[in-house]
C-alpha cells in the first residue's frame, strides 16, 4: 500500500458525507487526532450524485435538464460545505495540516476506500450511522461496507 508523501507519514481521512458531525462527535474526533497524532489530516466531502433518470430526459428538454443538474449540483455542494464546517473548524483551531477534498460518486463506500488504498491512509474516521432514515433504507450502512472492506482497526466510526 501506498504511504503518505513521506514514508513515515500518518495520515488520517475523515469521510464527510450526508450529515454534519455534531458537538459530541467533534470532541471525539479531537480525542482521536490527539491520540493518533497524523501529520496531517484529508477531509473528504462527499457529494453523492446518482444517475440521471430517463424520465427527466423525457419529461424537460435538455437545455433545462442542465440547469435542473446545475442547480441540483450546487445545493449537494452547499450542503457537503456544511456538513464538513464544522470539523474544518475544529481542525483549525488544532492547527493540524489539513488538506480537504471535494468528491462526487454514486458509492460513497467505494470512495472512501479507494482513498484509503491509492493515498496510503492510516486511520479512518467515517460516520457511525445515518439519521436519515430514507438514506439509510437506500443505501444501507457506508460504516458497515467500509468495514467489510478495510482493516477493522483502520476504521473509526464515530456518531
Amino acid at each position: 500500500m501506498p504511504k503518505g508523501q513521506y514514508s513515515d507519514e500518518r495520515i488520517l481521512l475523515i469521510a464527510s458525507y450526508r450529515e454534519e458531525y455534531d458537538k459530541k462527535a467533534l470532541r471525539k474526533i479531537k480525542r482521536l487526532i490527539l491520540k493518533i497524532k497524523p501529520d496531517r489530516v484529508i477531509v473528504t466531502k462527499i457529494i453523492e450524485e446518482e444517475s440521471t433518470p430517463e424520465l427527466v430526459d423525457a419529461a424537460i428538454g435538455m437545455e433545462e435538464k442542465k440547469d435542473f443538474l446545475e442547480t441540483v449540483r450546487e445545493e449537494k455542494k452547499h450542503k457537503a460545505d456544511e456538513y464538513a464546517e464544522g470539523l474544518v473548524k475544529l481542525l483549525k483551531s488544532m492547527d493540524m495540516p489539513t488538506e480537504v477534498r471535494l468528491r462526487k460518486t454514486d458509492h460513497i463506500s467505494e470512495e472512501i476506500i479507494d482513498d484509503y488504498q491509492k493515498i496510503g491512509v492510516d486511520y479512518v474516521i467515517i460516520h457511525r450511522k445515518t439519521k436519515d432514515p430514507i438514506s439509510r433504507a437506500l443505501g444501507g450502512s457506508t460504516a458497515k461496507k467500509v468495514k467489510k472492506e478495510l482493516p477493522d482497526k483502520k476504521v473509526i466510526p464515530v456518531d
